[in-house]
């Protein structure tokens, strides 16, 4: 069994232990100050030192009641059962996870007391944190949890603390325990003072305020939120103000109001895609009542500008007339649509590609290929293909 010199001194980062068992890809040792990946939390990196010769570990693991140094270089052969060993944890990487979990028990709290919704799934890195809600969250009630978050995480010095209790004791804490008292002999309880209280066996920060400022960069469905946090988070605040006072300048406005203008531009650029897919309908009626070319009383339509597939199929689907059209696209692309029962768009391509070259493939309704060898005459080559 290892000893967790972790849990009562989070904060260490240099140890001595000797090795107790050497496994295929790492070793255990009777006791460690490096944390195993488990409940959410990436495991800690570093190095292990026999004498003069190094060893990284790039994660630490849990077997059972020990802990696996992963070893990235060769160790087999050099190591032996009984060896003295200096540990070195990357402090950046475990402060970065402490910073981490300490935030997301308080963001979870303030998610809980503020509108009842439960955190259903967490991923825990150095400088990120992955959140799932139980239920949606507006971005107003967000930006109310980012505003108490911040307050925590950057004014206020409420106090973190962990305590080793017996299973019992432990439902003395029930009522105020944000989840479930998991079924072991001994639980351990993190309290972030006058806000929150759960069970969690991860490493955490003294004092809220060392965690800094988080930054949210992605919100989807209401239910889920990842953001940054410590150098990651200051570096991309920083990032993204800078980008916001060059939109200023770009629009010639206060940076207070790029949002509106953002807005609006979105706006304008949707009533000109509405626009756009108008036009294009009212150009392909034009393009069937005015066929280019009429081959055994079969209408046939060339088109040279694009349109979107939605388009075409909405069309279509309204269409009375019938109608084969061709639509030469870039690239020596070319796409055959109709809604003639006897003429099938499939096998003109594949007429086509065998005169031509090419590739591609459809059905009778629609079919899209690349001509290697386009043909300047194409109307009047898919014409004659229809005696």
């Amino acid at each position: 069994m290892t000893i967790s010199l972790y849990w009562n001194e989070p904060y260490r980062r240099e140890f001595t232990a000797r090795i107790v068992d050497i496994m295929k890809d790492g070793i255990i040792l009777d006791k460690t100050v490096f944390h195993p990946e488990g409940g959410n939390q990436a495991g800690d990196k570093g190095i292990l030192k026999k004498e003069s010769e190094i060893f990284e570990v790039d994660n630490t693991s849990s077997l059972n009641a020990n802990i696996i140094h992963h070893i990235s270089s060769d160790f087999q052969g050099k190591l032996k059962i009984g060896d003295k060993i200096q540990g070195k944890i990357d402090w950046d990487h475990r402060y970065g996870l402490m910073k981490s979990h300490s935030s997301q028990h308080l963001l979870s709290a303030i998610f809980k007391r503020e509108f009842d919704i439960n955190t259903k799934k967490v991923k825990i890195r150095n400088d990120f944190v992955v959140l799932n809600l139980s239920r949606e969250l507006t971005y107003s009630q967000l930006l109310n949890v980012l505003l108490t978050a911040n307050e925590f995480f950057v004014h206020k010095q409420l106090k973190i603390f962990q305590k080793l209790v017996p299973f019992e004791e432990a439902q003395d804490y029930k009522h105020k325990i944000r989840g479930t008292i998991p079924k072991k002999k001994e639980v351990r309880l993190v309290f972030t003072e006058g806000h929150d209280v759960t069970c969690c066996g991860g490493t955490h920060v003294k004092y809220s305020n060392e965690i800094g400022p988080i930054l949210v960069y992605e919100f989807k469905n209401g239910k889920k939120l990842k953001y940054y946090t410590g150098k990651k988070a200051m570096e991309y605040i920083a990032k993204y103000n800078i980008d916001f006072l060059n939109l200023s300048e770009k629009f010639q406005i206060p940076l207070r109001e790029v949002k509106e203008r953002i807005n609006s531009q979105v706006e304008n650029s949707e009533k000109l895609k509405e626009n756009n897919i108008f036009l294009k309908k009212k150009l392909l009626e034009l393009v069937v009542k005015n066929p280019s070319l009429i081959k055994n009383d079969i209408k046939i339509s060339y088109v040279t500008f694009p349109i979107e597939f939605d388009v075409l199929n909405v069309f279509f689907e309204d269409l009375a007339e019938k109608i084969l059209l061709i639509l030469k696209l870039d690239n020596q692309v070319l796409k055959i649509i109709t809604n003639y029962e006897n003429v099938s768009a499939a096998e003109i391509l594949d007429k086509l590609l065998n005169k031509f070259g090419g590739k591609g493939g459809g059905s009778s309704f629609i079919a899209q290929g690349k001509i290697e060898k386009f043909p300047d005459d194409i109307l009047n080559v898919i014409g004659q293909m229809l005696y």
